[in-house]
């Protein structure tokens, strides 16, 4: 923002006041008499209107502000002559009196011309994000950021935020209408435009104003429509302390605990959304012919950690071209996202179960089956169950394209050969 009485100081000059003016989006004239009469006032004025797309169809990009009665508008400089102000004055039967901080009607004017300003530049930029979008590739870097319950919207500006920083472009740029049909209209048009669908949950249901089952549900059944038919990709939230069993609306709490839902710290998700948005971008690698994966993620609990890394120095060299193990760091949120990215990312998942709980491993098959809406197809998946003379039992578990390898320490040369033939298949 570009303030001309604060910003100009007594040693520049009139080319300072012209460039501000000439390059700004919108110009916000407070006008009067004195305005009318001064030169420099004139002068920047008219460097703005001589700017090209000062004007857009009916619409001005100038908006004027009245703090007196003007005697004769007509003394006002071109286009200011016929333009509407927002008033800042009022009458007392013959005299009118300029508005003050403390009345009523000067708070009102205030929003009312901010959010004048607001939809402006905010059309503006849904504009320029029309022009990128339409640009080849553009669609998979473009993310519907879902309209959200008003308890979540400090979270929702937080991830806005986060993806502008990375570049991506999201949407809506402008508010959408709280009209039934409006808001419709404005999010189909979004939804065909963008590459990912973001949504924050909460426990409240939001606004419905016309439609039956609110806003936000209305926006996920969109949503996964759109993923069915246009490969639309949908990355959900829920605040992981937030207790499903106190949502006492069904429909809601079932929409909380879908398969696309993860219930994660809010840090972690926005890693998670740039992540997958950019892998969207890039152009997709061939797989390789002979046969041998690109990226093996070797998953495990703390205990099994020289398990986990014996098992990877005896698989076959050039078997994969990259290997992981989790990191266990003092920072959760580090530790989870690491986990999520490459569960997300990997061709190939072994998960080592020797000394771990029960409640750890479906902990872990949850979560995997939560990130696969994230992934354009399943890895490899394969439970390597080394057992102790006491591990016999079955958790009773059945996860889809597992192989489940039962095998006793420590690892040998078959196990070995087993596993690669699996991960093969």
């Amino acid at each position: 923002m570009f303030f001309d009485r604060t910003e100009i100081e007594s040693n520049h000059q009139f080319d300072k006041l012209r460039d501000a003016a000439s390059d700004s989006a919108v110009f916000l004239a407070i006008v009067s008499g004195a305005y009318a009469e001064r030169e420099w006032t004139r002068r920047e004025l008219e460097a703005f209107t001589q700017a090209a797309s000062w004007k857009d169809g009916t619409e001005t990009r100038l908006f004027a502000i009245e703090c007196v009665e003007p005697t004769d508008r007509c003394l006002y400089p071109a286009p200011l002559d016929t333009h509407i102000a927002q008033q800042f004055w009022k009458r007392h039967g013959a005299v009118s009196m300029p508005l003050w901080p403390r009345d009523l009607e000067y708070g009102v004017g205030i929003v009312a011309i901010a959010r004048q300003i607001a939809r402006k530049l905010t059309g503006m930029r849904e504009a320029a994000s029309a022009i990128a979008a339409a640009s080849v590739g553009e669609r998979e870097r473009c993310v519907l950021l879902a309209h959200a319950a008003e308890d979540v919207e400090d979270e929702q500006d937080g991830v806005r935020a986060y993806l502008e920083q990375a570049n991506i472009t999201v949407l809506p740029t402008a508010e959408y209408p709280d009209s039934a049909d409006g808001f419709r209209s404005r999010f189909e048009a979004d939804l065909a435009r963008a590459g990912s669908f973001v949504q924050l949950f909460s426990p409240l249901r939001g606004k419905r104003q016309g439609i039956p089952e609110g806003f936000v549900r209305y926006q996920a059944a969109a949503a996964a429509a759109r993923a069915i038919s246009g490969g639309l990709q949908i990355l959900q939230w829920r605040d992981p302390m937030l207790d499903l069993g106190r949502i006492t609306d069904p429909e809601h709490r079932a929409l909380l605990d879908g398969k696309r839902v993860v219930a994660d710290g809010i840090e972690s998700f926005k890693a998670t959304i740039v992540a997958r948005v950019q892998e969207a971008g890039r152009p997709q690698q061939p797989r390789k012919e002979s046969g041998a994966r690109r990226f093996l993620f070797i998953n495990h609990d703390i205990e099994d950690r020289a398990l986990a890394c014996a098992v990877r120095d005896a698989l076959p060299a050039g078997e994969f071209d990259l290997c992981y193990l989790p990191i266990f760091t003092h920072n959760p949120e580090e530790n989870r996202a690491d986990l999520e990215g490459n569960i997300v990312d990997c061709d190939a998942l072994i998960l080592v179960n020797c000394h771990t709980s029960l409640n750890w491993v479906r902990a872990q098959y949850r979560q995997f089956h939560r990130l696969l809406s994230l992934r354009k197809e399943a890895p490899r998946l394969v439970e390597l169950i080394v057992e102790p003379p006491e591990k016999t039992e079955d958790d009773g578990s059945i996860v889809a394209g597992l192989h489940r390898l039962r095998v006793h320490a420590p690892i040998d040369q078959q196990t070995v050969s087993s596993l690669a033939t699996v991960l093969r298949l």
